[in-house]
């Protein structure tokens, strides 16, 4: 028996089906012969994706094709793999995959070091198949007979793909993809064109359907999202649950935190809270256990409301104890911090939990705590005076926690200062969107779900994109600071935009209907005789124009839709109508002038 498994390698021996007395050898793709004795040259190669910002806008899939070429142009596919990536379900996912040189490239010398390889990764969206992202990577080492590589890439929030990316390779007469797929290219080892399918199709040449998401998928409380079919067998579809449901099937009502502002907490100039949940672990290696909830404050509200499913990515459990803190930012220079103790959420509880925040609970700065002697101090030195602070913090007020460059502390019941490590700059963004008029803050350090722009003063819009500071009188410079730019519900918006809405309605409806009998009135014959009628009807129909013009920019303002035609011939109506009606009215005064004269 021993023989026989030795006769294979590195295979599997078999016997013919026509019954005959011969023994095959099924080799695994690394090797090769009729004994599987020979190693194939190859790749090893492992990919992990991180995204650029946060998925609010993202598609729910992609696909990523991993592409091992020879030659620069014309170039040439020798072997190929396919991932599915669901970027609201994996944070920071690893794909490895084996990417195999020709068996005649396998048994070159060392001479075929020469030939220039190169990994091309494609990205597309699943949903549509627009090309997303293309990177190149030359193969280092070639001589090794089994070579490594891992690549970390980017994913920008928009489509950066450039034209060469977009072209075909080498041998592209892709006549066996379906309609409804994408040709890469051609596999010159399997002989195949490389398909990319939509996620609702799978195959080699992505014709079969892949329908597993069913009504009852994700217990009508989520959306169902198709995952990879020969990738994994057993889970081929997600769940990405609405926000108060939780699990992989959505099977579990979300435990759900009401946080409320005690009377001590002025929240008239908040602009933002995060919720931070660190999670207290026995085990020290399984990573960290740190989530967060980014809620805007808008219409400055007395309590907020948040469910813990969406504190993490693909998490299996919240059980477990968190210490929960707080951070208040006021703009984007300023931040409180506070401290609300432990908390157990549990997985299947449904009851919901009250929290209050209270001047009491704030984490003040050693800075507000020691003097100017103790923060000259370096910080080993300097910890060793913390233990101070707790232990006669019953001579003042209370001192739940404080805070400094890089600890956070907390004083227990008896007294006891415990600090451990705090990165407080963990959820400002990795890569600014605010345009450089703001401060980004997301929810999570890798894989943000959620992220907002703290606009600095004379700067607003959702990504601080629109200044006030170059305009005079604008209706932008007036109400644009005011303009909640997530919320397209006038009824949602601040009680400013609301009145203004109201006022400016009031006025384009007056404006309207005295424009219109003006217009009616030097419209009819019998008031053309005089010349300076002509100039009032055209200036009636200018301050028509306006009044209509003025609406209009109203509803981009408020929707958010402002673009290069709201900001520059809007604008710029907005300004010309009323100048040019002046002008026509000063032309009437001129002709009454000369007719008195």
């Amino acid at each position: 028996m021993d023989l026989v498994l030795w006769h294979c390698n590195n295979g599997i021996h078999v016997r013919s089906s026509d019954g005959s007395s011969d023994f095959y050898c099924l080799c695994p793709p690394e090797y090769y012969g009729d004994r599987c004795q020979f190693q194939r040259k190859r790749l090893i190669f492992t990919l992990q994706v991180q995204m650029e910002g946060a998925f609010e806008n993202l598609p729910l899939t992609f696909k990523i094709a991993v592409l091992l070429v020879r030659g620069s142009i014309p170039s040439t596919i020798i072997s190929h793999d396919q991932f599915v990536y669901l970027p609201h379900h994996y944070c920071l996912p690893k794909y490895d995959t084996q990417l195999l040189y020709l068996i005649n490239e396998s048994s070159l010398s060392l001479s075929s070091s020469s030939i220039n390889h190169s990994v091309h990764i494609h990205l597309y969206n699943g949903q549509t198949l627009e090309h997303h992202a293309w990177w190149y990577f030359p193969v280092p080492f070639e001589y090794l007979p089994v070579n490594r590589m891992a690549k970390r890439v980017i994913v920008t929030t928009f489509p950066v793909a450039s034209e060469f990316s977009q072209k075909k390779f080498h041998n592209t007469n892709c006549t066996s993809c379906s309609n409804n797929a994408v040709c890469l290219g051609y596999d010159i080892d399997l002989d195949q064109d490389i398909c990319v399918c939509f996620s609702n199709f799978t195959g080699r040449r992505c014709l079969i359907p892949f329908e597993v998401c069913t009504a009852e998928s994700c217990n009508g409380h989520g959306k169902c999202i198709p995952s990879d079919a020969h990738f994994n067998l057993y889970d081929q579809f997600m769940c990405l649950c609405d926000k108060e449901w939780m699990g992989s099937s959505c099977e579990f009502q979300a435990p759900v935190i009401n946080v409320t502002f005690g009377a001590s907490v002025s929240i008239t100039s908040l602009e933002l809270a995060i919720i931070q949940f660190i999670g207290i672990r026995d085990d020290s290696d399984s990573g960290p256990n740190v989530y967060a909830e980014l809620l805007p404050i808008k219409e400055k509200p007395s309590n907020l409301t948040l469910s813990l499913y969406n504190l993490a990515l693909n998490t299996k459990q919240t059980e477990g104890l968190y210490l929960i803190f707080v951070h208040l930012y006021e703009s984007h220079e300023k931040v409180d911090y506070y401290f609300k103790g432990l908390h157990n959420p549990g997985y299947s509880s449904t009851s919901n939990t009250n929290i209050e925040i209270n001047l009491s609970d704030t984490c003040r700065s050693i800075h507000d705590l020691f003097n100017s002697t103790v923060l000259a101090q370096p910080q080993l030195q300097r910890v060793k005076s913390y233990q101070r602070l707790c232990i006669e913090r019953q001579h003042r007020n209370q001192l739940i926690c404080f805070y400094d460059e890089k600890f956070m502390c907390l004083c227990n019941q008896k007294n006891r200062t415990e600090c451990f490590n705090y990165d407080r700059t963990s959820y400002k963004c990795r890569w600014n969107k605010c345009s450089d008029r703001g401060l980004c803050i997301q929810d999570h350090e890798f894989c943000p779900k959620k992220s907002w722009c703290l606009c600095k003063p004379c700067s607003y819009g959702f990504a601080c994109q629109f200044s006030t500071a170059g305009y005079t009188l604008s209706l932008d410079a007036i109400v644009g600071l005011y303009i909640q730019p997530t919320v397209t519900n006038i009824l949602h918006q601040s009680s400013v935009i609301q009145i203004t809405v109201g006022i400016l309605c009031t006025i384009a409806v007056i404006g309207i209907i005295i424009n219109v009998l003006a217009i009616g009135t030097f419209a009819q014959r019998a008031t053309q005789s005089i010349g300076s009628i002509h100039y009032l009807f055209v200036s009636s129909l200018f301050g028509l124009f306006t009044m209509i013009v003025l609406i209009f920019k109203m509803m981009l303002l408020v929707q958010n839709k402002q673009n290069n035609f709201s900001c520059s011939f809007l604008e710029f109506l907005l300004k010309w109508l009323p100048t040019s009606s002046d002008w026509l009215n000063a032309c009437v005064a001129i002709e009454r002038t000369l007719v008195v004269i």
